[in-house]
């Protein structure tokens, strides 16, 4: 009972960089289907039926798969123009105050598209262009996104709140939820 929490922590680092590896899959099917239908329009005058439905389709999962983990390792874009003037404490708490802010915007999203995604699954639903594709499994895919990164960004509000800018709140930060 005892490393329940490590066990958590790492099956959650092994889902994030799971979708990860997903996300990447799906970017370069959505090159290869770009550039198959590039040369099937470039000689053979015929564009590649429904190809741009399917990147269509795959582009909503690729950005939402990746959310988790980008915020793990913060990769995602920051201005930090007006945080590296502050102290470190009134810096954890700005950072504090918008992770509560984006927890509290992709919590609603995370429900909301989960029960989107429930109903395109139930009502098979489909797009309407060349390529008769299921909804269902890109509205999972953002469902799916967005809880991880509700997740991920609980535990960095807490790792921020435990100390704000101490040591304890770095060590959190590092422990099961992050790699060593």
């Amino acid at each position: 009972m005892k490393d329940l929490p490590r066990v958590i922590g790492r099956s959650f680092l092994f889902v994030e960089e799971s979708l990860i590896i997903v996300a990447g899959m799906l970017v370069v099917v959505m090159m290869a289907v770009t550039m198959a239908d590039v040369v099937m329009r470039s000689f053979f005058n015929k564009p590649l039926e429904g190809a741009y439905e399917i990147t269509e389709f795959m582009m909503g999962a690729v950005v939402f798969l990746g959310l988790a983990y980008m915020q793990r390792t913060k990769e995602h874009l920051a201005i930090e123009i007006l945080t590296d003037r502050m102290s470190p404490r009134v810096r954890s708490v700005v950072r504090a105050s918008g992770y509560l802010v984006a927890l509290a915007l992709f919590s609603a999203i995370a429900y909301e598209s989960t029960a989107i995604a429930y109903q395109a699954w139930v009502i098979q639903d489909y797009t309407m262009g060349a390529a008769h594709l299921p909804l269902w499994p890109v509205k999972s895919a953002i469902a799916v996104g967005s809880i991880l990164f509700s997740i991920r960004l609980a535990v960095d509000l807490v790792c921020d709140c435990v100390d704000m800018g101490g040591s304890a709140a770095k060590r959190l930060s590092r422990g099961p939820w992050t790699h060593n």
